[in-house]
């Protein structure tokens, strides 16, 4: 498979970073596809979709280096896999801003516009708990304190409800 990426490659340097890069992280990328999708099928899409866009990224994965890509190719790979998880199942609303996000039925009100609106890093920390992910998990995730993600996870609950209410989507 990687040989399909490559051809999309044109600078030898880049497609030896890639093939790289690809053959260290492509087993992290699937299990934490895996994890947020939970079936096979479904992970290798969103592996698919990451790869893709990190060739895209290719001057920022040389700057990073091998040592510091991993936190990025799980991350673009999770964000890929949750891309995935909006475009097939029904959208992930906040049912009340607390210590969880629900998947909504299709009556219910959004507010996957409003999680995207917010700033990183809070955004993500959000939709991460909101696919599963226990804060310890998250903070090792983008190698983080485990207090710093809680104190984002609170804070970014704060701003999310704070923007629920302006834009009428919560009671007060």
């Amino acid at each position: 498979m990687v040989g399909l990426y490559l051809t999309m490659l044109e600078d030898p340097e880049d497609q030896q970073v890639f093939r790289e890069f690809y053959e260290t992280y492509h087993q992290a990328m699937f299990r934490a596809a895996y994890r947020v999708l939970g079936s096979r099928e479904s992970a290798e899409d969103a592996v698919h979709d990451a790869f893709l866009a990190i060739l895209e990224q290719m001057p920022k994965v040389k700057q990073l280096g091998m040592g510091r890509s991993y936190a990025f190719a799980v991350v673009v790979t999770k964000n890929k896999a949750v891309d995935l998880l909006r475009r097939t199942r029904p959208a992930v609303s906040l049912d009340e801003v607390g210590d969880w996000l629900a998947v909504a039925g299709p009556e219910e009100e959004s507010c996957t516009t409003v999680l995207d609106e917010l700033e990183e890093p809070y955004s993500t920390v959000l939709t991460l708990v909101g696919i599963g992910f226990r804060p310890r998990e998250i903070a090792k995730l983008q190698r983080q304190d485990v207090r710093t993600v809680y104190k984002q996870i609170v804070r970014g609950k704060k701003k999310l409800l704070q923007k629920l209410r302006k834009d009428g989507k919560h009671g007060s």
